[in-house]
């Protein structure tokens, strides 16, 4: 196909104020819209790059990772999709980090310059026996289970309590066997440890936030335009990339138009435990997957009927977008990051601190 054949896609309707992208719908007056793909998918990759470096355990960089989740949270809210973001993915995204933050503290150990806190967590036995401590998570989890038929918060809160009695001398225990087996383990968290961990966790949020920019600001159209318009790209390769991404598309509108079906039946109208909940959502894949059958047989019999061939070319392609100046200048920044963080070592806390000791001598 050659160049002449490449239009730009035409104006949208200025009635229209949504386009569904991957998975959600993004604002069509956002800036993010007019944007290249390719331009998005550059980005992404230069800063997940970039933050690689950043939460190195050699050299940490806090603050440049903090600016990036600071330019994260900008580019998803001019999107108009920060707040569904946060309704429905950061409410499970938090509680993941802070567990990855618990664990790299655990078992990454650094004295630092200042032990924070100290305490033998093994000490090379295993013992098998009962204490108060262990009675009274028992004793919540199963309660709390009972009365509501939940399992969160009552696992949780056991464990706080079960962390607060055994605090307390009132942890008796009651050793029945005693089996050694590996070498003593002592939890230290230092400043270094917290630094370290802090900063690994804010790396991680600034590259699921970019990676929810990726797929929350575009379409599967404008990533097939861009198959369209690397030349040498087969058409066969285009046309599938076509199929499976708006397949997935599809297929998250048939879920939620079943599982809003499942609703209205009255599935969700009781409490249920996590077992009954996924069970629910089991019933949901058979009729997802016939869906999804029955809709392959319509797409190959309808290109079979337009006369669609592995060999045939396409004459024209009306959503191929070219590259605006905004699109280069974007991914000469995101070229000059990754070559001043990875070649020459840029630490913008470093750099930082630098100046504010500069200005405080």
């Amino acid at each position: 196909m050659s160049e002449a054949t490449l239009v730009e896609a035409t104006t949208p309707d200025t009635e229209r104020k949504w386009v569904r992208t991957f998975l959600f719908s993004m604002r069509i007056d956002s800036p993010l819209a007019g944007l290249h793909a390719v331009t998005k998918f550059v980005l992404v990759m230069g800063v997940s790059v970039v933050l690689i470096g950043m939460i190195s355990t050699a050299r940490p960089d806090p603050v440049g990772c903090i600016l990036l989740v600071i330019l994260g949270f900008i580019l998803l809210w001019l999107a108009g999709v920060l707040r569904w973001l946060f309704r429905s993915y950061l409410v499970v995204i938090f509680p993941m980090l802070f567990s990855f933050f618990l664990s790299w503290m655990v078992f990454n150990p650094n004295p630092g310059t200042r032990i924070l806190f100290s305490r033998q967590t093994y000490s090379g036995v295993i013992n098998i026996g009962v204490s108060v401590s262990m009675i009274v998570f028992a004793g919540i989890v199963i309660g709390y289970y009972l009365y509501t038929r939940h399992l969160y918060w009552g696992i949780l809160g056991g464990a706080v309590a079960a962390i607060i009695v055994s605090l307390t001398p009132l942890n008796l225990s009651w050793t029945l066997v005693s089996i050694p087996f590996g070498q003593p383990l002592t939890l230290i968290i230092s400043d270094r440890t917290v630094y370290v961990a802090a900063t690994k966790v804010t790396g991680y949020l600034a590259m699921l936030l970019m990676t929810f920019l990726l797929v929350l600001s575009t379409r599967d159209i404008e990533v097939v335009g861009a198959l369209r318009k690397i030349r040498r790209m087969p058409y066969v390769i285009c046309l599938f990339s076509s199929l499976m991404l708006r397949s997935l598309n599809i297929a998250m509108l048939d879920f939620s138009t079943i599982r809003q079906a499942q609703v209205a039946r009255g599935v969700n109208v009781r409490k249920k435990n996590i077992l009954a909940k996924l069970r629910d959502y089991a019933y949901v894949t058979v009729p997802l997957i016939a869906n999804m059958m029955r809709r392959s047989t319509e797409i190959a019999d309808a290109l079979m009927a337009r006369g669609y061939e592995m060999r045939s070319q396409p004459s024209i392609y009306h959503e191929v977008k070219p590259f605006r100046a905004v699109d280069w200048l974007l991914m000469l920044g995101t070229l000059i990051l990754v070559v001043a963080v990875l070649v020459f070592g840029l630490n913008i806390t470093e750099v930082g601190l630098s100046l504010v000791s500069g200005l405080g001598s």
